[in-house]
C-alpha cells in the first residue's frame, strides 16, 4: 500500500499527464458554443435547419426503392428544388446489378443528380 502513495518520477509523469488531459478536456468542453439555429425565414445563403427540415420530410414521406414511382417523385422534387435555387442540375443514368433483387436480379438503372453551381463573372475588356 505505502508503494502506491510513493511518488517517484515515473508515477509523478503519469499524474502530471493524467491532470494535463483532464485540464485539456475540460477547457475544451467549455470553449464549445452551440451555433444558433436560423429561422426558416432567414437568408438562402445562411443555412437553416428548420428549411432542411422541410425539405426531409418532403422526402422521407413514403418509401422509394430503385424503379419505383416514388423515387421519380422524390427526384422531380430535388430537381425542382436545386434549380429554383439558379443551380444547374442533370441526371446521371446508369445501369448496375439489382442488389435488392426487385426485379429478378437483372440489372437496373439507375439516375443519379448531379449539380453544380457555375458563377458567372464578367471580365473586363
Amino acid at each position: 500500500m505505502i508503494s502506491l502513495l510513493r511518488i517517484d518520477g515515473l508515477n509523478l509523469k503519469r499524474y502530471l499527464f493524467g491532470i494535463i488531459l483532464i485540464l485539456s478536456i475540460t477547457a475544451g468542453l467549455l470553449s464549445f458554443k452551440m451555433v444558433p439555429v436560423s429561422p426558416a425565414t432567414s437568408s438562402l445563403q445562411d443555412f437553416s435547419a428548420e428549411r432542411a427540415f422541410e425539405h426531409i420530410e418532403a422526402i422521407s414521406s413514403n418509401p422509394h426503392p430503385i424503379g419505383s414511382d416514388e423515387i421519380e417523385q422524390v427526384r422531380n422534387y430535388i430537381i425542382n428544388e436545386i434549380t429554383g435555387l439558379g443551380i444547374t442540375a442533370e441526371i446521371q443514368t446508369t445501369t448496375v446489378p439489382d442488389y435488392y433483387g426487385i426485379n429478378s436480379n437483372e440489372p437496373v438503372t439507375i439516375k443519379n443528380i448531379y449539380a453544380y453551381y457555375r458563377e458567372l463573372t464578367q471580365q473586363a475588356a
